[in-house]
């Protein structure tokens, strides 16, 4: 169904799941799209939120739509977001070169609802994407659903996602956690790249690094979501000593690096429990200094 291309009227108006079928809905006078459609980003630097931006010339992104940057691309690979604005998802393929997607203070929200989408999906991209920000206020939120557990990022191997804006799960009716999966290197990073709770103070985010991923996820800077960190494989990298946020760890599998880029202390919240099962544990308590501190047991 993504890969379809439906008629769109003049005013008329994307830690990777199987696609349902989803209903033609009733049309009026003037008939209109509703089923998931793969807007393909055209070789042109139009804003990803207006019209002209895509392949289908007359199309702007709504919730149904996956905005997919492909071999189409060969000259153009520096985009912009300056509205806020809800899509189904993005995925990368095969451009020519690796893309950057720039938020100037918009919230890019990848409002997955029926949780059948992936929400950021490279699973088979060649090049990397980077989200870039130029704001502070700049956001990528994603949401899933029940039945899917959650909202999902894929990383292929070779590919490198670098989110450098805040990041967090929209909440609602679905259970709060991103997956992780795939076997590329997913970074947030930047100076203004950290993983939050969308209202302060309540567990609603949570982390996960799937049994299914083999890669690298890199939290460079201080985060605040408070539903805990799963490990079940792959490699979680703690770049600094509030890098995984306020719950608890839990590893099972994978390692779990805490020297990768330098930390030698892993901070927990008050009551919060790091629980160690299986794999790795990266850390070298050479000195006095090094420790893991927490109030948990």
């Amino acid at each position: 169904i993504m890969n379809r291309k439906f008629p769109r009227s003049l005013s008329g108006r994307f830690t990777c799941s199987a696609l349902r079928t989803a209903a033609l809905l009733a049309v009026t006078a003037v008939a209109s799209r509703s089923l998931a459609t793969d807007l393909i980003k055209a070789d042109n630097t139009t804003e990803l939120g207006t019209a002209g931006a895509y392949t289908d010339s007359l199309a702007v992104p709504t919730t149904r739509d996956a905005i997919v940057f492909n071999n189409t691309l060969v000259t153009n690979s520096s985009f912009s977001w300056t509205s806020s604005r809800s899509v189904q998802a993005v995925k990368l393929a095969d451009p020519s070169n690796s893309v950057t997607v720039s938020l100037s203070g918009a919230t890019f929200n990848l409002n997955n609802s029926a949780g059948n989408v992936t929400a950021i999906d490279l699973s088979s991209a060649t090049k990397n994407l980077t989200f870039a920000a130029s704001s502070s206020a700049a956001l990528i939120q994603v949401r899933g659903s029940s039945t899917s557990g959650g909202a999902f990022v894929s990383v292929g191997s070779g590919a490198t996602l670098p989110i450098q804006s805040n990041f967090n799960y929209n909440n609602g009716t679905g259970t709060p956690t991103i997956h992780v999966t795939g076997a590329g290197n997913f970074t947030v990073s930047g100076t203004k790249g950290k993983v939050s709770d969308k209202t302060a103070g309540t567990a609603l985010t949570a982390c996960s690094l799937d049994n299914t991923f083999t890669g690298t996820v890199t939290f460079a800077n201080t985060n605040t979501y408070s539903g805990g960190t799963s490990i079940t494989n792959g490699t979680l990298v703690a770049g600094v000593a509030g890098a995984l946020g306020g719950g608890a760890v839990t590893v099972g599998g994978g390692s779990l690096d805490l020297n990768g880029t330098g930390i030698v202390n892993l901070t927990l919240a008050a009551n919060k429990n790091f629980t160690f099962s299986s794999g790795t544990l990266a850390l070298d308590l050479g000195t006095s200094s090094d420790q893991i501190t927490g109030s948990g047991t």
